[in-house]
């Protein structure tokens, strides 16, 4: 985190204050790149977990990651 954390708050602060679209462009690529949420879901996963349920654990993250868009995407399509 030590390594990562630097370069993706310099990303996010292109991706907000940056002027030009090529330049929040390279921010929003630059912090989707070094995300640290999944990264360190997985390596706690990989480290905790057997060998044998290591597949249905990476599904279960994806899954529940998957599940905030796809929960505010029916929102808007059934309330809007």
């Amino acid at each position: 985190m030590k390594i990562l954390l630097p370069p993706f708050i310099m990303a996010c602060t292109l991706s907000i204050y940056g002027n030009s679209i090529f330049i929040k462009s390279i921010g929003f690529f630059t912090q989707g790149f070094l995300h640290l949420k999944i990264m360190l879901s997985y390596t706690h996963m990989f480290e905790l977990v057997s060998k044998d349920h290591k597949s249905f654990c990476a599904t279960f993250i994806n899954t529940f990651d998957a599940l905030t868009f796809a929960s505010h995407g029916l929102f808007y399509i059934l309330v809007e």
